[in-house]
């Protein structure tokens, strides 16, 4: 399973708070009346769509932690590399910096 698309200003999903908090690991809280993020002190914090966008785009397409566990599983009853053939690639792909 994955999480479809989303606007990371609009919908909480827990793929969207991920890249942002990757992204800026400084926001603490969402402030809808304002549409802004403000950090634990409560100072608004600029965020870029672009970069949030970037870590979405890793994120998405990273497998759920319990698919990631099964391939694990299994490389290690056959001797396989596909976890880690999986997430090189993602990293490849998707690169952050």
């Amino acid at each position: 399973m994955t999480y479809p698309e989303t606007n990371y200003r609009t919908e909480l999903n827990p793929r969207v708070w991920q890249a942002l908090g990757a992204a800026y690991p400084n926001i603490y809280v969402y402030d809808p009346q304002n549409d802004r993020y403000l950090d634990i002190e409560g100072n608004p914090v600029t965020v870029d769509d672009a970069k949030v966008e970037k870590y979405g785009d890793r994120l998405r397409n990273f497998p759920l932690i319990e698919e990631q566990l099964d391939m694990l599983y299994w490389d290690q009853v056959n001797g396989t590399t596909v976890w880690k053939d999986t997430i090189t690639k993602i990293k490849s792909d998707f690169p952050i910096s």
